[in-house]
């Protein structure tokens, strides 16, 4: 890998776009890109006042021989969307010509910047993130390197590490288990009885990546607080255990809904016992069963679902503490229709945004708690700032009990165990075992929440993509309009019929989705 690292043209660097998953491809492509994504980390500090700004070296749930790198905020939020097209020009433009691309993308004048590096468990990730160092040191930047650590542990720190994170910061990555666990701890406590529970244990495929480490470190902080007995987690497929994303993780249960391999016949076959599985860097989850008939899946819109239902009666319940805050659940077309209604029908407002996590993520930030789960596993609970800090006042405040003060200490505890700046697996693990806990739910009724209406993906290439034009949501055509009507008119043939038609972002492919009450 060293050799394919050194031989690159810095003339003409690979065309590389910036998404939602920053540079994302082959590892031997991102030599260039490497450097100077840490000279454009230098200057978007200098731009934010010299306040640290974060890069993960991390290709999530690629296959091995993929790496990626994403720029992370001074808040912990994914990098501006403005930047991202200066991240491709920097990226991508000849070396003769970088100097002046530099001076044309700088914006701040702080005479300091900082920068945070982590990487993943890739045996490529150490050298390209030595690369990233160099480039940020060149435009002078401090450079501070946290090593292997998950992708919302690196968004904590730099959060953290500004003051963004409504706590101080202390200990091993600047306090991430710790906090996670003292909140974990602070919702337990609201149970109105005795919190252990017959099945405690559960099973983590940590997909042969990072989230194996995060996973040994939560689990040494329950046992040290003797709270094994409610939560008891026994890590699988860690590193050097399987090979990264392969037939195991999120990624893989999720798409092929299967089981993740390596698993023992004892860990699939023991009715209720709960399993779950992180991608590669540990922002998505998804949670397993062994079923009566079958192996059976519970994704991120369950996920949602769970959360928003709880959520949903404290607020109601803190009502004459706190007023009542606005609350909505944020899907992209792809979510099931079945997980729609569920919330609605419980008057949980559900609100749609476009494919993609910035724009999910974006919408939930309307709300006073924004909840937002992809299918896939990635998503949080947003909580806004003066929300947050009311909650927090009034939990500190002594007063008498009652349910509006119990309400309010549960959603000051999700407020601080839910990643306010990313998906978060290991934080979405803690927050769901609370409220199962608390609600005495099996993960059998949790799956059996809804019935999930049958649903079918396929993609078809056209000559161009550019001849449909979608709305603003991605649930409908703007253009051509016929082809709209017409699968209107398919979809209200059929009971629960739903479908829709989007052109990919990136390649001449249209994607169609359906879904109804019967699969035929």
């Amino acid at each position: 890998m060293g050799a394919a690292l050194t031989k690159v043209d810095r003339e003409t660097p690979p065309k590389l776009a910036y998404g939602t998953a920053g540079f994302r491809c082959d590892a031997t492509q991102l030599v260039i890109a490497m450097e100077r994504v840490g000279m454009l980390a230098a200057l978007r500090s200098r731009d934010r006042d010299g306040l640290k700004i974060g890069v993960m070296v991390t290709a999530s749930h690629n296959p091995h021989k993929d790496n990626g790198v994403k720029i992370v905020d001074p808040t912990g939020a994914m990098l501006a969307q403005a930047w991202e097209g200066k991240a491709e020009k920097v990226a991508c433009c000849p070396e003769s010509q970088l100097l002046e691309t530099l001076a044309r993308v700088a914006e701040g004048e702080a005479a300091s910047a900082s920068v945070v590096i982590g990487r993943d468990t890739r045996a490529h990730s150490r050298a390209l993130s030595r690369r990233v160092k160099a480039g940020a040191e060149a435009l002078g930047a401090r450079v501070e390197d946290v090593g292997v650590v998950t992708t919302p542990q690196l968004h904590h720190c730099v959060r953290a590490a500004n003051g963004f994170s409504g706590e101080i910061a202390k200990g091993p990555l600047y306090g991430y288990a710790d906090a996670l666990v003292d909140a974990f701890e602070s919702l337990l406590r609201t149970a109105p009885g005795r919190t252990g529970r017959p099945d405690s244990t559960v099973v983590v495929d940590c997909a042969g990546g990072v989230g194996a480490f995060g996973v040994h470190q939560l689990r040494r902080r329950l046992e040290e607080r003797g709270l094994a007995s409610v939560l008891s987690l026994r890590a699988a497929n860690g590193v050097r255990e399987a090979p990264l994303n392969d037939c195991c993780g999120a990624e893989h249960v999720q798409k092929q809904r299967l089981p993740p391999k390596n698993l023992s016949r004892r860990d699939l076959g023991v009715p209720n016992l709960r399993g779950c599985s992180l991608d590669g860097d540990a922002d998505r989850l998804v949670y397993w069963f062994h079923g009566r008939a079958a192996f059976e899946i519970v994704d991120g819109d369950k996920i949602a679902s769970l959360l928003a239902v709880f959520i949903a009666s404290e607020l109601a319940a803190a009502q004459p503490l706190i007023g009542t805050p606005s609350l909505g659940v944020v899907q992209t077309a792809y979510a099931n229709g079945a997980a729609a209604a569920f919330l609605r029908e419980r008057s949980v407002e559900v609100a749609f945004a476009k494919t993609g996590v910035k724009y999910v993520h974006h919408a939930a930030e309307a709300f006073d708690v924004g909840v937002y789960f992809e299918a896939n596993g990635h998503g949080t609970v947003l909580v806004k700032e003066a929300l947050r800090e009311r909650l927090a006042q009034l939990d500190r405040e002594p007063g008498t009990g009652g349910r509006a003060r119990l309400a309010v200490s549960r959603l000051h505890a999700v407020a601080r165990l839910a990643n306010q700046a990313v998906g978060d697996a290991l934080a979405d693990l803690l927050l769901v075992e609370a409220v199962l806990c608390l609600q005495e739910k099996s993960i059998a009724d949790w799956g059996a929440l809804y019935g999930e209406l049958p649903s079918r993906q396929l993609k078809q290439r056209v000559a161009s993509r550019a001849l449909l034009e979608p709305n603003a949501t991605e649930t409908r055509l703007v253009a051509p309009a016929a082809l709209q009507a017409k699968v209107d008119a398919l979809a209200a043939s059929f009971k629960s019929g739903r479908a829709f038609v989007r052109p990919s972002g990136t390649e001449d492919v249209v994607r169609v989705y359906a879904e109804a009450s019967t699969r035929r």
